[in-house]
């Protein structure tokens, strides 16, 4: 356990670094982004466009890919925000990019500089096939979270997923991407499809 919350800080601290190095910019501690049209007068730490940063295991295998068309870092409180992000998970002993593979995307998403959660608002979408599953599961709701250490996915807002040809529409929604485990909590309208 102590393990992954590492991996994930450095996942974190890469990110910044690669999107430092990307944007060719230097980090402007409590500079403003006056000189930058597309974002309001607000500081940041650092500010990177188009950015792709793959994370690796121990072993080299990906881990996961993580595209997003900007991302920024707020000096106060070290959060790093992303824009228009696009998630890329293999499930461990999978192939990259195979039939397992998860992809989540959003609008916006918050990555804390310390921890393993990520917050996806906004549009939310995530598609990937469970293990021992011949059938797909579609999520899409406003606000889903996504803990990068136990791969679970959670939402407490309305959410409608699929998976194979049977519908749902819930209040909210419990998942486990690893495991292949899907539960909801409150009322929920279903069309099966056997």
């Amino acid at each position: 356990m102590k393990n992954l919350r590492v991996l994930a800080t450095v996942m974190i601290v890469a990110l910044a670094a690669l999107a430092i190095w990307v944007a060719g910019i230097k980090p402007r501690a409590g500079g403003t982004a006056a000189g930058n049209p597309d974002t309001p007068g607000s500081a940041y730490d650092y500010d990177a466009r188009d950015v792709l940063v793959r994370q690796m295991g121990p072993d080299g295998a990906l881990q996961y890919e993580l595209e997003a068309k900007q991302v920024t870092q707020q000096p106060g409180n070290g959060q790093i925000s992303a824009q228009d992000l696009v998630m890329h998970h293999d499930p461990a002993g999978g192939a990259p990019d195979g039939a397992n593979r998860w992809t989540l995307t959003a609008s916006h998403a918050n990555l804390p500089e310390s921890g393993t959660a990520i917050t996806l608002q906004g549009q939310v979408h995530a598609q990937g096939r469970p293990p021992n599953s011949r059938a797909q599961i579609s999520v899409d709701t406003d606000l889903l979270t996504y803990n990068l250490e136990t791969q679970d996915v959670s939402s407490d807002k309305p959410v409608d997923f699929s998976w194979g040809d049977s519908r749902f529409h819930c209040g909210n929604l419990r998942m486990n991407i690893k495991l292949g485990t899907l539960s909801v909590e409150s009322e929920c309208n279903a069309t099966l499809a056997p």
